[in-house]
């Protein structure tokens, strides 16, 4: 493969559409921080994996004992998988460019970005392959039936999932993660919850608010609701506010496009890719609703 042919404006063009595609598409950063010295540098294929086990309670006397203590870890090794979509530019549509001076179609390097950013909101989200994400390494789970479709169940189930968090001295403002069918459940008034719909209700109980319609403080990166695909049908995701000590995203290559020249076609061979993994040091940080 040779260099890509593409004029510094027309390549400028491109790598912006892929930027925009990406921040728009991405849910997952969200609910998760991101691993401080990130990004690490493609070359940096595994990294650390430290799991929390908390302390011991503390001692409560009249004369002063050795208890000394440590915060214990479980210390693995965790690889760091990269993201990949791959897209063409056809030679004909380059020459045809350079001859009118039409900008060139970038469709196909939209697509790519927008599935690469599936795939990464699906490993932070829920899981994929061997990686667990936030779901599937909840460790909590509120797995009472709530179906959403019933008034008053949404309330129900979040307060039963803080409820779990909050036995664990996880406190709000939380953040929630659900599928579009949930969320449209929940979204306009019912007859039980007077002229609030019960999303307005579940924000407040989130947010820490008091029960009167005053919210409380939203913390940074907290106190919100998010609705995507990723989250499948009838299952939901109650977070902690994003914070290191809980859970972060390990970045070895951030978003980034390349673009080669074919030496058959003439085509450019374009790729999106980064290259990350979750890490979860704290999975009781994290409920799961498995049954809404």
């Amino acid at each position: 493969m040779a260099g890509h042919p593409l004029t510094e404006q027309q390549y400028t063009m491109y790598d912006d559409v892929v930027t925009n595609v990406i921040r728009k598409k991405i849910i997952g950063r969200n609910l998760i921080a991101i691993a401080p010295g990130s990004p690490f540098g493609i070359g940096v294929q595994q990294i650390d994996y430290n799991k929390l086990n908390d302390m011991s309670d503390a001692a409560l006397s009249m004369k002063l004992t050795e208890n000394q203590d440590s915060v214990g870890y479980t210390n693995s090794k965790i690889d760091i998988p990269i993201i990949h979509k791959e897209f063409e530019i056809d030679s004909r549509d380059l020459a045809s460019s350079r001859r009118t001076g039409q900008p060139l179609d970038t469709s196909n390097a939209e697509a790519a970005a927008a599935k690469v950013a599936e795939l990464e909101d699906e490993l932070i989200i829920t899981g994929k392959g061997d990686y667990n994400g936030l779901y599937d390494g909840a460790g909590n789970d509120y797995s009472t039936s709530t179906d959403f479709g019933t008034a008053g169940n949404a309330i129900a189930a979040v307060k039963g999932s803080m409820q779990l968090l909050m036995a664990d001295k996880i406190y709000p403002p939380y953040n929630l993660v659900l599928n579009e069918e949930q969320y449209n459940e929940i979204v306009g008034p019912r007859a039980t919850t007077s002229d609030k719909s019960e999303l307005d209700i579940v924000r407040e109980m989130i947010r820490g608010g008091a029960g009167d319609g005053t919210p409380g403080e939203v913390g940074v990166g907290g106190g919100n609701v998010y609705v995507t695909p990723t989250m499948t049908a009838g299952t939901g995701l109650l977070c902690a506010t994003p914070d290191t000590q809980y859970a972060d995203l390990a970045i070895a290559q951030d978003v980034t496009m390349t673009m080669e020249t074919l030496e058959k076609s003439g085509n450019v061979f374009g790729r999106v890719m980064e290259a990350l993994v979750p890490r979860i040091r704290n999975d009781v940080a994290f409920c799961k609703l498995s049954d809404i």
